[in-house]
């Protein structure tokens, strides 16, 4: 019961993504003003699934597209975590490389942490309602890291963070002038083991794409 319209920069993901949606645009986030092609519609929801990274300016284009959204509406954003423990473990033994795809996926511009998240959704005038978390053992990640590969003290460090194994960040925001009630807001300081939540396909090819969504018949997300 929705209607989806979508931004895709490959185009051969775009003619997979095509069948699912009302219209699709191929086209680089990051070149000219593409929301223009959306401007007579006001959308229910607006998703940026693993699309920030690749942006040299994502307040910019968080700004813009929230310009699309109804006064209740929401966005989503999927965003990948620069301060996992295996990427850390990663520049301990002296690493930083690119990779296909994850975390140090070779396209990825940007790199956010949850504090740089918390600065974006801010300069954004967005406020975060909800924070779910894609947890991964460096064990299991692309990286196939390990605690037992160093020194107690070094992974003591490493273990009191409260986001020491958050792969991803799901959030879910809104406007700032538009939330009433401040007491319903969730703020990602702890994180308790139900918050918790285990992608088991977190390590395969994610998608890129902006999706907007415009609801039918009443229905929600």
């Amino acid at each position: 019961n929705c209607k989806v319209f979508a931004i895709e920069i490959d185009i051969e993901a775009a003619k997979e993504a095509s069948k699912f949606c009302e219209k699709i645009i191929v086209g680089d986030l990051n070149q000219g003003n593409i929301f223009e092609e959306f401007k007579d519609i006001k959308f229910d929801a607006i998703v940026f699934g693993d699309v920030l990274e690749h942006l040299y300016n994502p307040i910019d284009v968080t700004r813009r597209s929230c310009e699309l959204l109804k006064k209740n509406g929401t966005v989503l954003f999927s965003i990948p975590h620069i301060l996992h423990s295996a990427i850390l473990m990663e520049m301990l033994e002296g690493r930083f490389d690119y990779r296909e795809s994850g975390l140090l996926d070779k396209t990825h511009i940007r790199f956010f942490s949850r504090k740089s998240i918390l600065e974006l959704l801010n300069k954004s005038d967005l406020v975060s309602q909800k924070w779910l978390v894609g947890i991964c053992e460096p064990e299991a990640t692309e990286f196939a890291q390990s605690y037992k590969n160093f020194p107690i003290e070094v992974c003591e460090k490493l273990l009191c963070r409260p986001d020491a194994h958050v792969y991803q960040y799901l959030i879910r925001a809104q406007r700032c002038e538009y939330v009433v009630d401040d007491e319903e807001l969730e703020l990602p300081l702890s994180f308790s083991s139900e918050t918790y939540r285990t992608f088991k396909t977190i390590l395969r090819k994610r998608s890129k794409c902006l999706y907007f969504w415009r609801l039918l018949k009443n229905s929600c997300i």
